[in-house]
């Protein structure tokens, strides 16, 4: 964990360094390359409440880089590592290319398509932790992926397939996870998200997942159920819906986003469910963000309470 000082300098960093994020980047030249470059910290005070807790500590629990390039939508690559650890993490390098309209093909490190809460960007979540469904999911993998998209009228679809090697470190895997996933989303409406998966090995065999989510004048809604087959029978699987709504706060450039979410997990047969409730305080024309967040996580008869106070600065 970083020590207060450097948290400090983070922060002031990242506080006075802010309004660059306001400006807009170069145009792209006249081949249509485009290169862009971007940071995200995630830094504040983190604790549990309650006897026994271990109180309240300053914590960088994100500090991301990530580096893309598009070349007129026909070729594109992007990095992204992650330095909030002891280590610096590569987290994505994916190389994608478009050899016709509405066609892509993607190769590298990146996420696999099964949850649709885990393939929110990290600056766009609402919460400072991820729904407890995503823990069924599998993550990050190597692999390959190809996208056909097609819009008709005001209806936008989807349809991807990939294969990945889920294999890390220190779990080597036994074979291929492949995927199939179908998004349609309507301009100015509601998406959805229908995604599958199937291993030959790992602590799941299937995978299912279904999300629908609305995105209009303010508001944003999102519900998930996703499910995780085990080889030897059964199935593990997580709910959640959310909701939030940005309100203006006057004349001023500062704007308040309630936002409140309650979600499930059932993993071998133990039930674990929480409920948070953040306000997300947003300016216009920074990247930054304050969030205060309050959770509470009921695991049988134990109850957890937690509280965070975050601040998300970008650039």
């Amino acid at each position: 964990m970083e020590t207060p000082r450097h948290l400090t300098a983070i922060l002031l960093a990242a506080l006075l360094g802010s309004p660059a994020a306001a400006e807009e980047l170069p145009p792209p030249a006249d081949d249509g390359e485009r290169l862009e470059l971007h940071g995200w910290a995630e830094a504040g005070l983190t604790g549990q409440l309650g006897e026994g807790a271990p109180g309240v500590e300053m914590s960088l629990s994100m500090a991301r880089l990530k580096a893309r390039y598009d070349h007129g939508g026909r070729f594109g690559t992007a990095l992204q590592i992650d330095a909030a650890g002891e280590q610096v993490q590569l987290l994505d390098a994916q190389v994608t290319a478009g050899p016709s309209r509405g066609l892509s093909l993607s190769a590298g490190r990146f996420k696999t398509p099964i949850s649709k809460d885990y393939l929110v960007s990290a600056p766009e979540q609402l919460f400072p932790e991820r729904a407890l469904l995503v823990d069924l999911a599998p993550h990050r993998a190597l692999g390959l992926s190809a996208a056909a998209t097609r819009e008709l009228g005001g209806l936008v679809g989807t349809v991807s397939a990939g294969l990945f090697d889920p294999s890390t470190p220190t779990e080597p895997a036994g074979g291929l996870l492949g995927t199939l996933a179908v998004d349609l989303a309507q301009r100015g409406g509601p998406a959805l998200h229908l995604a599958a998966g199937r291993a030959p090995s790992g602590p799941y065999d299937l995978y299912t997942d279904a999300a629908l989510s609305f995105e209009e004048e303010g508001w944003t809604l999102g519900l998930e159920g996703l499910g995780s087959h085990l080889p030897g029978g059964g199935w593990d699987g997580g709910a959640g819906a959310a909701a939030a709504r940005l309100l203006p706060l006057g004349h001023s450039e500062l704007s308040i986003e309630p936002a409140a979410a309650w979600d499930l997990l059932v993993e071998q047969g133990a039930l674990v469910q929480r409920g948070t409730a953040a306000a997300n305080l947003h300016r216009d024309g920074w990247h930054l963000v304050q969030s205060l967040t309050y959770e509470l996580e009921l695991a049988g008869p134990e109850h957890i309470q937690s509280g965070y106070f975050l601040v998300q600065a970008g650039i």
